[in-house]
């Protein structure tokens, strides 16, 4: 999931999904933004092991595109690398589910899975 992140980040030279949005960068955003999302807090959320399974990574990932979109006028810079961007984030976050790609899922979760099985294995051991 990192390295999608990056990647993405690469494409966004302007920076402008990079932090939160502030209302004094964007007048009236979260008057039509009400979940705002951006590439800092994403990153935060894979190193908290927020994201588990990628339909959830790929939503908020969408997310960051889509208030680009429904706050930006079309046909400005904003709106069209929004929209471009979009739709390779949607090609990326796809090849990985297919291929079964982990992405980078954050150290919690990989624990917890580990966690887990440890704890099916201890069980199946005392059953024996």
């Amino acid at each position: 999931m990192l390295d999608i992140l990056k990647k993405l980040q690469r494409k966004d030279l302007l920076g402008m999904f990079a932090n939160p949005v502030t209302e004094a960068i964007a007048p009236g955003y979260f008057d039509i933004i009400t979940a705002p999302m951006d590439f800092r807090t994403m990153r935060e959320n894979v190193r908290l092991g927020k994201y588990t399974l990628w339909a959830g990574f790929a939503a908020e990932l969408q997310l960051i595109y889509l208030n680009a979109l429904a706050y930006n006028v079309p046909g400005t810079v904003y709106h069209a690398l929004a929209g471009k961007t979009l739709d390779y984030s949607r090609k990326m976050t796809d090849r990985a589910r297919a291929t079964g790609s982990s992405g980078g899922v954050g150290p919690a979760a990989k624990r917890a899975k580990m966690a887990h099985l440890a704890s099916i294995e201890r069980g199946a051991a005392e059953g024996a």
